[in-house]
């Protein structure tokens, strides 16, 4: 039938308290996403989706989403900048291994096509720019540098 009030009969697909999990359901759903998540070379991937980690947990994207925000709170785009920003930094702090990495090369690597969706990402993340967390990162490895040096001087 058609209905002419719009706010009734309406079906709420996207209503979260018609969700029931048990517990046990969403540490399972849970545990599932961080492994995912912490494994690099799935989250780099520029076309990692809701629905591709829905598929490798098993699980629904209603579910996973529900469980993501519930626990979290906040949405899967944001859980997956939050992973893949932490693994950028790990790398600019890694100069043994990723010195010669550009920013760019580094977003690339982590899936982020564009500059300004990096940029985003990690002022959201870390409340500070790439360039100033390398400034950062290379003053207080200085400090390291002159602490042990000026240690070793007093022995």
């Amino acid at each position: 039938g058609t209905t002419t009030d719009s706010n009734q009969n309406k079906t709420t697909d996207s209503n979260p308290s018609d969700i029931i999990l048990t517990q046990e359901q969403i540490d399972d759903i849970l545990s599932k996403v961080a492994s995912v998540m912490e494994d690099v070379s799935v989250i780099s991937k520029s076309d990692f989706t809701l629905v591709a980690l829905a598929q490798m947990i098993g699980s629904n994207t209603r579910y996973v989403s529900w469980v993501i925000n519930k626990t979290y709170n906040k949405n899967f785009k944001t859980l997956l900048n939050e992973y893949r920003i932490r693994e950028v930094c790990r790398r600019m702090e890694d100069t043994e291994n990723f010195g010669n990495f550009t920013i760019q090369a580094l977003y690339n690597s982590l899936g982020y096509s564009s500059a300004s969706n990096f940029l985003r990402a990690f002022k959201n993340v870390n409340g500070m720019t790439p360039s100033t967390y390398i400034k950062l990162i290379n003053e207080k490895k200085e400090r390291d540098k002159n602490e042990a040096n000026a240690a070793a001087d007093t022995k």
